[in-house]
């Protein structure tokens, strides 16, 4: 065979080269992906201080979360599908070779044809442009739907981290309590040897002793869970020992609802569901331009052995719609379509909802801490300081003493419940409207 005889496999060994991406599994030395070796390799653990504060326990959830945490590999798919959309189809080559391995004078290949074809598949309707708008939508879908999983983690860590708070003021009111029951039984005690008190009165004493060092331990119980749930905020490991900071009193107003309810629109689930119709209308488009039948040309080169002359060869083809014409399909993305345009409706009403019960709950928990901090506690301490002096000077009973630090413990622990309830529900409105309380 002379070099003019090999016109077409010439032509053929400069095509393939080219469709052969550089991801290629035959490529040799070909490393891995960056992306898939960072995620491949060992998680870098939480550097968790002894004692955190709120902003600590928020930075350490965003950074170690493991669901934000993968956020960056899926953007990068979806960019790199975005990419893929946007490009035309592959070319692809063909070769054929005929009149050959016969009789005669086409035994063998002294007769053979040999024929390569460079193919290109020319979309039409816009098919390309309808892709890439969906890889697009998906894509800033997905950034939508980070969004709304970062909002509930800062909400679960503000939430988690009150629920510290709270755990911490317990176990001390705890320990106060017990000091006090410890106090009650010694003056009891000396009462008793006195004369002034009946044996049945210590016995009582020392009953709210124990109750009190069981609230001890319970409560330190509660403190050391409450640590662990911030720990598992950025995958456990290390947990702090200590938290910052006391529950502080809500102001004495509360917020402009109706601001904080028009906040709502901007909520990244509506973002989410707007884009999830931006998905389906670009696959309406889609549907439509695939009714129009793509053309596929081709450019070759032909080679007769026997005659030793060369040609070119032109084709095109152009599938015939004439079983599957692509209606049910235009019909089937349009009711998608539709479907996805009612979801943004049912975002917002479910963003109403719960807003709703947020702001319920946040007024409720305002009103109960503003009224123990202001009414109930200044009372409960106001009636167990006099009922403590004239137990002193021996003027009230021990019984009567000993219900007066329960009402006073029971206005200590209604005070911070409210505060706890008032500061969970504010964390759950600042992940809906997106607005500092």
């Amino acid at each position: 065979m002379t070099f003019k005889m090999n016109t077409s496999t010439w032509l053929l060994a400069l095509l393939l080269p080219a469709c052969q991406g550089p991801d290629s599994p035959s490529a040799a030395g070909s490393d891995p992906s960056p992306s898939i070796q960072a995620a491949s390799g060992p998680k870098t653990p939480a550097q968790v201080p002894a004692e955190v504060s709120l902003e600590d326990v928020c930075s350490l959830a965003l950074k170690h979360h493991p669901d934000l945490r993968r956020f960056p590999y899926d953007d990068r798919a979806a960019d790199a599908r975005r990419l893929i959309a946007g490009r035309p189809p592959n070319p692809s080559v063909s070769l054929e070779l005929e009149d050959f391995a016969g009789n005669g004078v086409y035994s063998g290949t002294r007769s053979a044809i040999y024929t390569a074809t460079l193919v290109q598949l020319l979309e039409t309707g816009g098919k390309r442009g309808a892709r890439a708008a969906e890889a697009g939508a998906a894509q800033a879908r997905l950034r939508a739907d980070y969004e709304t999983r970062r909002r509930e983690v800062l909400e679960q860590a503000s939430q988690d981290f009150v629920e510290a708070l709270a755990e911490k003021e317990s176990l001390a009111l705890a320990e106060r309590e017990l000091e006090l029951a410890e106090s009650g039984l010694q003056s009891v005690g000396s009462q008793v040897e006195a004369g002034r008190a009946t044996e049945s009165q210590r016995k009582l004493a020392a009953m709210a002793v124990t109750q009190a060092k069981l609230e001890v331990r319970s409560s330190r119980r509660g403190f050391e869970r409450s640590l662990a749930r911030l720990a598992a905020l950025w995958g456990g490991g290390s947990k702090p020992s200590r938290v910052r900071g006391l529950l502080t009193p809500p102001p004495k107003g509360l917020p402009s609802r109706a601001q904080l309810a028009g906040a709502l629109e901007s909520h990244p689930e509506v973002a989410a569901a707007r884009r999830r119709e931006d998905e389906a209308q670009a696959r309406v488009k889609l549907a439509r331009a695939g009714r129009y039948p793509d053309v596929e040309v081709g450019l070759g080169a032909r080679h007769d052995r026997a005659s030793g002359d060369d040609a070119l060869v032109l084709g095109a083809s152009v599938p015939l719609p004439l079983i599957e014409t692509g209606r049910d399909g235009v019909k089937a993305a349009e009711a998608e379509a539709a479907s996805a345009a009612l979801a943004i409706e049912s975002a917002r009403l479910d963003l109403q909802r719960r807003f709703e019960s947020a702001w319920a709950a946040f007024a409720d928990g305002h009103d109960a801490a503003v009224t123990a901090e202001n009414e109930l506690l200044p009372g409960a301490r106001e009636v167990f300081s006099s009922i403590d002096e004239s137990y002193r000077l021996g003027r009230t009973g021990f019984l009567e003493w000993l219900e007066a630090g329960r009402q006073l413990a029971a206005a200590n622990r209604r005070w911070l419940e409210a505060r706890r309830d008032y500061q969970q529900a504010a964390a759950t409105l600042q992940a809906l409207t997106g607005q500092s309380l």
